[in-house]
């Protein structure tokens, strides 16, 4: 980093001039506690404390933060903190007193704790950057006279480099969250909205940074420019659409943000090499759908005798489609529309083969995890492959395509959007523009950081929240959920956090558990009373719950833990 950067970091450091403050160096201990072991310290100075090894707790104004190896808090006078490495992990850091003077008058602690000095941890990016500064202030010597005072000086000027480090990672970190976030709102309003039209400007906007930075901070994050990424969930949506029925290109066009079907033709080829005709001609043949096997099917299928495996049950239902069997042994258990499931058979869990041969069904509609189970299944009757990550408006319409309800689908889709934009624009008092939240779901006994699927559905939308950093790295990886340690959760947690707790005693147990304990109590959005409880019924996201849940919502958002 060149002098001008740095200077620019620290004048972006937390609403102060510092170059009004001076940070007197007194002196450095050395923090090497073992496993299991408690310790603290309550000074007339400031306290800069780092921890370089271990993780844990550390309690002061009566609040127990977690840190980790890189965590650095500064801490007032007379405040007492004291700190614990979790499980087996023993500690290892340092802290280091000090005074704080603002134009050469001492007692400046109070501007200084206003403009959020002693906020929060601040996560250092370089450990070994950290260690030496730390290294350097601890050497110690013999010296007397004038290289004494040289000494003293020495460590005052090293301290003062310390306090540069920290401050340039608390503006690097502030920075890179506020562009973080910026490209997060301009990605979910692209993929939420990408049939309306779009310009760079808009986004800009509604990103919230300079129109200089947007396009390269957009491009750094996702690989594309804006207007390309935009054409390519568009393309994406078309392919599936030419795969799935016989609409005219001009309608196709249309219905995904392109104003004609001639710039569309063109753009399509530029992407996939084909023309949309080619590429309906390569996927759909004569105008039917092709089974898990490659067999061609005439379309609309009888919605008669249909079983449903996996999420598809919720998607039939909510299109007026009731399904002779289903796999009812978890899914029948949890969702919110059980009373509406009487008088579908359960096949068993993803679908016994036996079972649903039984019943005689004219076709089957597959959408859970792929596997040999489809061909055994195909062998019964023509068997669909649902794509069941992807979101519900495109899974709703794939299902939708294969029974001629495709005016159902766009009607339920258009109500859920209206209803949804008017849900979160009267709860906008309650959700901050630009927050970040986690979903978190207790089964069995363990914790799962949930991508984009179930409950996230409704709440990452442009008007709602962003996925904090750790549940969208899940999401940029196509990962609907993962199961994650207790320690874990800090790296997903974001502004608010949603458990969903299911019913049956290990989870409750297991959510007890958690939030009794020192690592939940430490996250910020417990803190802030931002977190929520709910059950894990509402961790779905078929157009069923999805409505219910625009009803449940203030009812969760006005009961935080």
């Amino acid at each position: 980093m060149n002098e001008k950067e740095k200077t620019t970091a620290i004048e972006a450091a937390p609403g102060m001039d510092m170059g009004e403050f001076w940070f007197d160096f007194k002196h450095i201990r050395r923090m090497n506690t073992q496993s299991g072991l408690r310790a603290g310290s309550q000074t007339n100075h400031y306290t800069f404390v780092a921890f370089l090894e271990g993780s844990g707790w550390l309690r002061s104004r009566g609040t127990d933060r977690w840190f980790r190896s890189g965590a650095c808090l500064i801490i007032p006078p007379g405040e007492e903190f004291e700190y614990e490495g979790y499980s087996n992990e023993a500690v290892i850091g340092a802290s280091i007193c000090f005074d704080l003077y603002k134009r050469g008058k001492e007692g400046a602690w109070e501007e200084a704790a206003a403009n959020g000095l002693f906020a929060e941890f601040i996560q250092i990016a370089s450990l070994s950057r950290l260690a030496g500064l730390l290294k350097a202030l601890e050497t110690t010597d013999t010296a007397f006279g004038a290289a004494a005072q040289l000494n003293a000086l020495r460590k005052r000027t090293r301290f003062q480099e310390l306090i540069i480090f920290y401050l340039e990672n608390a503006a690097s970190e502030e920075t890179a969250t506020n562009a973080s976030t910026a490209i997060e709102r301009a990605v979910v309003y692209l993929e939420s909205n990408y049939r309306e039209p779009i310009t760079v400007e808009q986004l800009w906007k509604l990103s919230g940074v300079s129109r200089s930075q947007f396009s390269a901070l957009f491009q750094a994050a996702t690989g594309r420019k804006p207007l390309d990424y935009l054409t390519e969930v568009r393309i994406r949506r078309a392919k599936e659409l030419l795969a799935l029925s016989n609409d005219p290109l001009r309608e196709i066009a249309r219905s995904i943000g392109f104003k004609d079907e001639y710039y569309f033709n063109r753009r399509f080829r530029q992407v996939t090499g084909i023309s949309p005709k080619q590429f309906g001609r390569l996927h759909q043949r004569s105008g039917g759908a092709v089974d898990c096997l490659g067999r061609e099917q005439a379309i609309p299928l009888a919605d008669s005798r249909v079983v449903a495996i996996g999420y598809a049950l919720g998607d039939l239902l909510a299109l007026g489609l009731r399904p002779i069997g289903a796999d009812l042994s978890v899914i029948g258990k949890q969702v919110v529309f059980r009373n509406e499931l009487e008088g579908i058979e359960d096949v068993g869990l993803l679908g016994d083969p036996v079972m649903i041969a039984a019943l005689q069904p004219q076709s089957i509609l597959y959408c859970s995890f792929e596997d040999e189970s489809l061909r055994a299944l195909s062998q019964i009757a023509p068997t669909f492959f649902v794509k069941r990550n992807q979101p519900t408006y495109e899974r709703l319409r794939q299902v939708a395509a294969l029974f001629n309800k495709k005016k159902a689908a766009e009607k339920w889709i258009a109500s859920h959007m209206r209803r949804s934009e008017m849900l979160w624009k009267r709860l906008n008092r309650m959700a901050g523009q630009g927050e970040t939240a986690a979903v978190i779901a207790v089964v069995d006994g363990r914790l799962y950081a949930m991508g984009a699927r179930g409950m996230a559905q409704t709440l990452y939308q442009p008007q709602a929240f962003l996925p904090a950093p750790g549940i969208r790295r899940l999401i940029n990886e196509q990962i609907s959920f993962q199961l994650i340690t207790e320690e874990a959760l800090p790296d997903f947690a974001g502004d608010r956090l949603f458990l969903l707790v299911n019913e049956e005693e290990p989870s409750r147990r297991k959510a007890f558990e958690l939030t009794s304990g020192p690592i939940w109590t430490g996250l910020e959005a417990v803190r802030r009373k931002r977190a929520y409880r709910t059950s894990a019924q509402w961790n779905y996201d078929d157009p069923i719950t999805m409505d219910r849940l625009l009803l449940k919502l203030p009812d969760i958002l006005g009961n935080p833990l």
